[in-house]
C-alpha cells in the first residue's frame, strides 16, 4: 500500500472547500479523471490537497508535479485566490497569513491580491502587529516573573506567594478592614451597571455597515446599479430609520470607505 502524503503547512493558509465545492470537484474527478496534477513540495502536498484526498477515496491514480522554485507561498496564493470563492472572514484570514510571512508588503498590494478594501487590510495588519507585541510581552513577563520569584521576599524559594501578615492595631487587636467579599460584590455591581448603559441607536449596525462598505469598495464598477436598487427601497428605509439614524449610518459608511462627506 502506498504511503499517504500529508498536506504542507503552506497549503493550509487557505480554508477547506465548502460542501458544494467539494461535491462539484468529486463529480468532475469521477467523470473526467484528474486533469490537473497535484503539486508536491518537500515531500508533502503543496497544492491539490482536496483533489488528492478524493483520488484516494475514489480509487483514482493521482499524478504529481514537484515544485522546484523559491516562492511556494506565492505559488499557492496565485493558484487558489482566483479560483476559490472565499468569504470576507476567509479573506481576512489569508491576509493574516501574508502579514505573518511577508510583513514588508504594503496594504494596497495585499488588498488588490486578495480582493479586500485597503482599509480592511490595514485593520488586519494592526491586529497581527498587536498580537505579536502581546505575545512578546507575555514571554518577557513570564521570564521576568521567573527571575523575580527568587528575589521577592514575599515569595518562598519555590516561587509561591507567601500569605500576607495579619495587620494588628496598637492595642494588639486584629485590625479591621473592608471585607474582601463585600468589596468584590461592590465591584461586580458596578460592572453590571456599566454594562446596562444604553448603546447608541446605530452601534448594533456597525458590523453590517462595515461589511456593506467593504463589498461596495471591492465592486465600485457596479456602484450605479447598487444606488438604483437602494433608491427603490427608499420608502421602506424612511419607515424603518429616523433621519438622525440615516445620517449617522451615512457618516459611518463613508468613513469605512475612506471618503469625506459634507456636513
Amino acid at each position: 500500500m502506498t504511503e499517504l502524503l500529508e498536506q504542507h503547512p503552506i497549503g493550509q493558509i487557505l480554508p477547506p472547500m465548502s460542501p458544494e465545492e467539494h461535491y462539484s470537484l468529486r463529480n468532475d474527478l469521477v467523470v473526467h479523471g484528474l486533469r490537473v496534477p497535484i503539486v508536491r513540495y518537500e515531500g508533502k502536498i503543496l497544492d491539490g490537497w482536496h483533489r488528492y484526498q478524493l483520488c484516494i477515496e475514489e480509487n483514482i491514480e493521482p499524478r504529481f508535479d514537484d515544485y522546484a522554485c523559491d516562492d511556494p507561498f506565492g505559488f499557492v496564493r496565485s493558484l487558489n485566490l482566483s479560483r476559490r470563492h472565499l468569504t470576507l472572514a476567509q479573506k481576512r484570514e489569508v491576509a493574516t497569513h501574508i502579514f505573518e510571512r511577508e510583513p514588508a508588503r504594503s496594504d494596497r498590494s495585499i488588498a488588490k491580491e486578495i480582493g479586500l478594501s485597503h482599509h480592511t487590510v490595514a485593520r488586519v495588519r494592526e491586529e497581527v502587529e498587536s498580537n505579536g507585541q502581546n505575545a512578546h510581552k507575555e514571554e518577557a513577563d513570564a521570564e521576568s516573573n521567573g527571575q523575580n520569584a527568587h528575589k521577592d521576599p514575599e515569595r518562598g524559594g519555590d516561587g509561591r506567594e507567601r500569605p500576607a501578615p495579619e495587620r494588628v492595631e496598637a492595642s494588639g487587636r486584629k485590625a479591621r478592614g473592608r471585607k474582601p467579599a463585600a468589596a468584590k460584590q461592590k465591584k461586580e455591581k458596578a460592572a453590571a451597571k456599566a454594562q446596562k448603559k444604553p448603546k447608541p441607536l446605530t452601534s448594533a449596525r456597525d458590523d453590517a455597515v462595515q461589511a456593506i462598505a467593504e463589498f461596495v469598495d471591492a465592486n465600485l464598477d457596479k456602484i450605479q446599479d447598487m444606488v438604483q436598487i437602494i433608491c427603490g427601497y427608499d420608502g421602506v428605509i424612511r419607515q424603518k430609520f429616523t433621519l438622525g439614524q440615516r445620517q449617522e449610518m451615512v457618516r459611518k459608511f463613508a468613513n469605512a470607505l475612506g471618503v469625506s462627506i459634507a456636513e
